[in-house]
């Protein structure tokens, strides 16, 4: 069996839907299974890839939404063209995007050299600015016109998929983590920061995330607990946002924002943690999806706290984590606070989050799961051939 894996973003990229690329083609040839990948920056050398986006902002008038269409456009035949090249040499048995704009890319050449095309849903992206949504909704329509079938990394994606796409098969596969990895990882690295203790927060910085929620809720927590720092794992456009709240909340002593981590650094992080939040909210535009950081912060086994809604909300609905409302600053303190003051209380959570994470989120069970979704797929392919 050989797999084509295509992702429409870059393999350096610090990400959860790029560490789930990381596992899934690790994983897949530890099984035995003969795997290739095509990410944007494998189609064009740097020197293009810089081209390319100064073609697209010239072309733009330095307009953001006009840049965003001729830049993913242009990238998309980039990765048209080495999926072609590809499709040759490694003659693929079937194509796993991992995105709608990859997935449309590569639908017409799937289609006709009758390879099935099967895609991850990460969470479609709901860009800014009206000619972006328009070619993303355009990349949908063609992804789901084409894909055989949609995996969907929570439930909540899949009855979401289903009302807007009720005729594209989908089913759920939840992330998944490999823990002695990452176990390993974190006893081999050593932690730049070094104030003790810490709440820790992994996240891209965008509004969906819920940083903003936890830098008021920090505010509280050290009203009582004044020994306490919040440390800030990741990168994106509220950066600078963020720091000036902590700034103007008169906290920005204990609030550490440390950028990017390359991915084998971050382990350490968890491990030496106190207390692991999930803040996520509901932006009006995207629900979290089923971040990688679920399972990431179970596997220390550390006391977290997270917000009931989208993927965290089904991860943690049989034990884990004390989950609160979304956007509820005061709720995700009081937990907090009450996870402090109480060690019992600690002591249950953080056993709960250790055990849910083998039980339930082992990877070889995840791999056994992808494997068999795409011997069923090129089961059905050889009956209708």
């Amino acid at each position: 069996m050989k797999i084509l894996i295509v992702a429409y973003t870059t393999r350096n990229y610090l990400g959860g839907a790029e560490s789930y690329l990381n596992y899934l083609e690790k994983g897949l040839k530890k099984r035995g299974v003969s795997v290739e990948s095509i990410y944007l920056d494998d189609t064009v050398s740097p020197i293009c890839w810089k081209t390319t986006k100064f073609y697209a902002l010239i072309r733009s008038f330095g307009i953001y939404d006009r840049y965003c269409v001729f830049a993913v456009k242009s990238f998309m035949k980039h990765l048209e063209r080495a999926v072609r090249k590809k499709i040759e040499e490694f003659k693929p048995d079937l194509i796993h995007a991992q995105d709608v704009s990859s997935a449309a890319a590569v639908s017409f050449l799937a289609k006709k050299n009758n390879i099935p095309l099967i895609m991850t849903d990460h969470g479609i992206l709901k860009p800014e600015g009206n000619l972006y949504q328009r070619l993303i909704l355009e990349n949908e329509k063609i992804a789901m016109e084409n894909v055989k079938k949609v995996i969907c990394v929570a439930e909540h994606m899949k009855k979401a998929l289903n009302q807007k796409h009720p005729t594209v098969p989908t089913t759920v596969i939840y992330n998944s983590i490999d823990v002695e990895e990452f176990i390993k990882r974190g006893e081999r690295e050593e932690n730049v920061f070094s104030k003790k203790p810490y709440i820790l927060i992994v996240a891209r910085l965008i509004s969906y995330k819920g940083v903003d929620v936890a830098i008021y809720a920090f505010c509280e927590v050290i009203k009582e607990f004044s020994n306490y720092h919040l440390v800030i794992v990741g990168h994106g456009p509220l950066y600078r946002k963020l720091k000036e709240l902590a700034k103007s909340l008169g906290v920005k002593d204990y609030v550490h924002f440390l950028g990017g981590v390359k991915r084998e650094k971050i382990p350490v992080f968890y491990k030496e943690a106190d207390i692991i939040w999930i803040p996520s909210k509901s932006d009006g535009k995207t629900t979290e999806p089923c971040p990688i950081v679920s399972f990431e912060a179970m596997v220390f086994s550390k006391p977290i706290v997270a917000t009931n809604e989208g993927g965290p909300g089904e991860v943690y609905k049989k034990g884990g984590a004390i989950l609160v409302s979304p956007g509820d600053w005061q709720g995700l303190a009081d937990a907090t606070i009450e996870l402090i003051k109480n060690l019992e209380l600690r002591k249950k959570i953080s056993q709960e989050a250790g055990k849910i994470v083998r039980e339930n989120y082992n990877i070889n069970k995840w791999l056994d799961k992808m494997i068999n979704l795409y011997q069923e797929i090129l089961i059905q392919k050889n009956k209708n051939d």
